[in-house]
């Protein structure tokens, strides 16, 4: 029952999965690649930079004064170069230097490859349909990797279990398969339930709810009097002075300005002791008084907030640093991995059936030591 469950699992999802691990493992390193890609996001900053959200918002209306600004995002690491958006039609990015404010790179979302990377890997792209049927083929991966680790769990000896021969390819393949995957199986189950959860993120957020009795977290809240767009007389220098009050520390880390009714300016921020990297704490201003509106602090969570909370930096390692991405990304090219050789290890089986006439009923994938030639 385990075998043909997972070896049609696998089947069916081969595709999903290896999009996912080649989109999941280039988004760990989103910013480098994209620096990478084009340098003159990464320019050398001379000063420390800080949130001159004013300024640069003055310099992207000059820059495209047809256009409205929508978002304003401060440098990051391996960016240095603050990011502006349009709402333009082809949804046009500036970045600019944090120092003279020169407009370095315009280009649309189209050339932008870590939004398109992200949207492929989210579902965005095809919308909220394509977004239900990712999070459901990762809830199919949960049967997948759990009758795998099924499947290889060893009798007796456990060495042997994980070891990878290299006699010939159909055993190379299947050992490397076997063992590699008992490796990373139950980091692989973190990773895709994580990720269930914030493909479902409503369900999540009722379900933590329901269990606690306590309220999730809050979402943005609209204006009843539609107030919109952002004023021209008001400055998002002095909303930031009045969020670092109302937020007793912290720094902004972007902006999203009002483009469409009842929107109000939303500031990002971050606390020094948070693992998101963007911050999950908000501030929302009334666009023509500039007003605080409402704010969710980190500070100020109850016990379901913060485990909400923790869903997307967990997903990510952000609370690993470096060496936490570097074992995320091996267990990314794990899951490539397991697609390709999972499929190669059916085509062979399938082919050898197809070739030699077995009889119906016979094994036709390489499971036992008898048909490997495999230490038990």
């Amino acid at each position: 029952m385990s075998k043909t469950l997972h070896r049609w699992l696998g089947l069916g999802l081969a595709v999903f999965l290896l999009i996912q691990g080649v989109t999941g493992g280039l988004l760990l390193y989103g910013n480098r690649l994209d620096s990478a890609l084009q340098p003159e996001l990464n320019p050398a900053v001379a000063g420390t930079n800080r949130a001159a959200f004013d300024a640069v918002r003055a310099a992207a209306e000059a820059a495209a004064p047809d256009s409205q600004v929508i978002f304003i995002d401060r440098p990051r690491p391996g960016r240095s170069s603050y990011r502006v958006v349009l709402d333009s039609a082809l949804g046009e990015r500036l970045y600019f230097h944090p120092d003279t404010l020169e407009l370095l790179v315009r280009r649309s979302v189209w050339a932008e490859p870590v939004d398109i990377i992200e949207a492929v890997h989210t579902g965005v792209i095809g919308g909220e349909a394509l977004e239900i049927l990712l999070g459901l083929a990762g809830l199919l991966c949960l049967p997948l990797l759990i009758t795998g680790l099924i499947r290889w769990w060893p009798r007796r000896r456990w060495r042997s279990a994980l070891r990878i021969q290299w006699r010939n390819p159909r055993v190379f393949l299947f050992t490397s398969h076997r063992a590699i995957g008992a490796v990373l199986s139950l980091l692989l189950l973190f990773i895709v339930a994580t990720g269930v959860a914030l493909s479902f993120h409503e369900w999540s957020e009722k379900l933590a709810s329901g269990l606690s009795g306590e309220p999730p977290r809050m979402h943005r809240p609209q204006l009843g009097d539609a107030a919109s767009p952002l004023s021209v007389d008001l400055s998002l220098d002095a909303l930031v002075s009045a969020a670092r009050q109302r937020a007793g520390g912290g720094e902004p880390q972007f902006v999203i300005l009002p483009h469409k009714p009842a929107q109000p300016v939303v500031f990002r921020w971050r606390f020094a002791k948070e693992w998101h990297p963007s911050g999950r704490s908000e501030l929302y201003f009334h666009p023509r008084s500039g007003e605080l509106i409402d704010a969710y602090l980190i500070d100020e969570r109850n016990n379901t907030q913060r485990v909400l909370d923790s869903l997307y930096p967990l997903h990510i390692a952000a609370p690993l640093g470096a060496a936490g991405k570097s074992v995320w990304l091996f267990a990314a090219l794990g899951l490539v991995y397991f697609c390709l050789s999972g499929v190669a290890i059916w085509w062979y089986g399938w082919q050898r059936k197809r070739t030699s006439g077995r009889r119906r009923g016979v094994r036709d994938e390489p499971r036992d030591a008898a048909v490997l030639n495999v230490e038990p």
